[in-house]
């Protein structure tokens, strides 16, 4: 990982989060997984906006949302149970 580069593009979007929607967020952290970069501050940034508009998300965000967070090791239990409160219901 070119850790500049990293730095670059990872700061203005921590900058930004609260403009980011269900598929911003979740394609962000997918983007982070499919490239195993475990960058904490963006994470730790897309788990709260994610949280904070849990309700917004559908279940193709959700499902690539706990890939991401799967693929990386990144394990948030806040996030995980606003996930599991969003999802449960949709399955019963």
């Amino acid at each position: 990982v070119h850790a500049p580069l990293l730095e670059a593009t990872s700061a203005p979007a921590i900058n930004r989060i609260s403009q980011f929607f269900p598929q911003a967020l979740a394609n962000t952290a997918w983007a982070l997984a499919t490239r195993l970069v475990q960058n904490l501050p963006l994470l730790e940034a897309i788990s709260a906006q994610s949280i904070a508009i849990m309700g917004a998300f559908g279940n193709q965000n959700m499902s690539n949302m706990l890939w991401a967070l799967a693929a990386l090791q990144y394990f948030d239990d806040p996030l995980l149970d606003a996930i599991a409160a969003q999802a449960i219901p949709k399955m019963t």
